[in-house]
């Protein structure tokens, strides 16, 4: 008797790898704030750049993909994915890189909705400058007399 089953053998999709980060995907440093949430033996793993591993007491351990975890060390680094996107989310808002969070970095850099508005604001005053000193009569102008103006 022959096997007539038919297998499907179209490549099999999986999602293995989640990323979460406080940072735009577009900014700069994003890739040294990105947290990995990845599907390891034992579960899925929080990962962050240079293979460190979130426990559930929220340190970091490196060796986050070595074969070699015991049981216990598994369980205490090794969450379902809804408990390890959780985890990855806290873990992302208090993550420093060079002492500064993601938040702060933002803070410092401003949103590009603070910049525009900044040169936006810095535009108009260059312009009222550049209106007054044209208007300005010789006893009321501000550059020094002793130039030529050529």
């Amino acid at each position: 008797m022959t096997d007539t089953t038919t297998h499907d053998t179209r490549p099999m999709v999986r999602i293995s790898e989640l990323e979460v980060c406080a940072l735009p995907a577009d900014h700069e440093a994003y890739l040294a704030y990105v947290l990995r949430i990845r599907q390891l033996s034992g579960g899925w793993a929080v990962v962050r750049p240079g293979d460190r591993c979130l426990g559930r007491d929220g340190t970091w351990t490196y060796g986050a993909q070595q074969g070699d975890r015991d049981d216990t060390w598994l369980a205490d680094h090794r969450f379902s994915l809804a408990e390890a996107v959780e985890r990855a989310q806290e873990a992302a808002a208090r993550l420093t890189v060079r002492g500064c969070t993601a938040a702060q970095r933002l803070a410092e850099e401003g949103s590009p909705a603070d910049l525009a508005g900044e040169a936006a604001h810095a535009a108009s005053e260059l312009a009222q400058a550049w209106a007054a000193a044209r208007h300005a009569t010789p006893d009321r102008a501000a550059h020094n007399q002793n130039i030529s103006c050529t």
